[in-house]
């Protein structure tokens, strides 16, 4: 079990963040966000709305001098761009359910993301993308054997 010292020489546990929190570690909140596809995002500065959208997030990483970036719905998201990841859960009214969101705060701006739809539908969609892929690939490559015979009989 990893524990850090604090003053006084008294073990202190690592965190458990379980549905709402705060992350400051870059890595945690690479690895959290690393799992999105797609997600709705809403940017805030200095408390107001200045932009919103859908899109997919592409990549999640951590450098010193790269921008975080959203274009033509794709996501680019540089966790060195903040200062921490608030996770947590929306209120809503009636029969639709909890979401859940992630804050990423810097300063007076916030990006929020909130995901639209569900890991497990995410990873039986990829499944069955993967399943097509490779009835193409055989398709190809079996193609191309035949067409590899064929041109042998002509010599």
């Amino acid at each position: 079990m990893s524990h850090e010292f604090i003053s006084g020489g008294m073990k202190r546990p690592t965190p458990c963040i379980i549905d709402a929190g705060i992350l400051v570690n870059k890595r945690d909140i690479q690895r959290l966000l690393g799992d999105l596809s797609r997600v709705r995002y809403i940017f805030f500065q200095g408390g107001e709305m200045v932009s919103h959208g859908e899109g997919c997030v592409v990549e999640v990483f951590h450098e010193g001098t790269s921008a975080t970036m959203i274009a033509n719905s794709s996501i680019y998201i540089n966790v060195g761009s903040f200062d921490c990841l608030q996770l947590g859960k929306s209120i809503t009214s009636g029969p639709k359910p909890e979401q859940t969101f992630f804050d990423l705060m810097q300063d007076d701006r916030c990006l929020r993301l909130v995901p639209l739809g569900s890991l497990l539908r995410d990873v039986e969609d990829r499944a069955i993308d993967r399943a097509a892929l490779d009835a193409v690939v055989a398709d190809v490559l079996s193609s191309g054997w035949d067409t590899c015979c064929d041109e042998d009989e002509d010599f």
